[in-house]
């Protein structure tokens, strides 16, 4: 694309450099969009794993507390008159 800029500007293109260098800015602005993206999606997979390990560590813990809770005893069944 530089060199067709170039080559543009020789012959005296202002045209074609008009819109030349309003593909250029596009083509920035979809980087720099590109990039945000990119950088919006490692924060949320980071999120998404310590959530994932936050819920392994509950459940765990859970699991933990179910064996040591002791059932209560059964009442006994009285009969109604």
């Amino acid at each position: 694309m530089r060199d067709v800029y170039e080559l543009s500007k020789e012959k005296g293109e202002a045209e074609l450099q008009t819109r030349l260098m309003r593909i250029r800015r596009k083509l920035l602005d979809a980087l720099h969009e590109s990039l945000s993206l990119y950088g919006e999606n490692a924060e949320l997979h980071q999120q998404l794993g310590e959530a994932q390990a936050e819920i392994r560590q509950l459940r765990a813990r859970g699991a933990r507390t179910a064996l040591t809770i002791e059932p209560l005893p059964a009442r006994p069944s009285r009969k109604l008159s």
